[in-house]
């Protein structure tokens, strides 16, 4: 009986000048944060079925944090570095989100 809020579980990616919002949305009544990213902070950005994705998947000690529902999307990855703790989380978001985040990410940083 304690996961009953948990039955509906979607993730909600917000977008706001440069700035990634991640939250959990329960039922579509309650929203828990998971956090916020600066694309300034971004080391890699790229597709899941990409080559580099594997290399930054295998690095020792990195957390790896899936954000997505579907399996079968079009997946992507955004790999950084915080508090001395490399991270990478995978997400799946839409098109025109993967284009605007292109824009505000640093040169090199997008990689297919």
């Amino acid at each position: 009986f304690i996961f009953h809020d948990k039955l509906r579980l979607e993730y909600e990616y917000t977008f706001t000048n440069g700035a990634l919002d991640f939250a959990e949305v329960y039922n579509n009544k309650k929203r828990k944060s998971l956090g916020s990213l600066n694309t300034r902070n971004i080391e890699a950005f790229g597709k899941v079925s990409g080559n580099a994705f594997q290399r930054y998947l295998n690095m020792p000690n990195v957390k790896r944090m899936n954000w997505f529902l579907n399996r079968d999307a079009e997946l992507y990855y955004f790999f950084f570095g915080k508090d001395g703790v490399k991270k990478m989380i995978i997400l799946e978001p839409s098109p025109e989100m993967v284009d605007n985040i292109k824009f505000y990410i640093p040169h090199g940083t997008y990689q297919e």
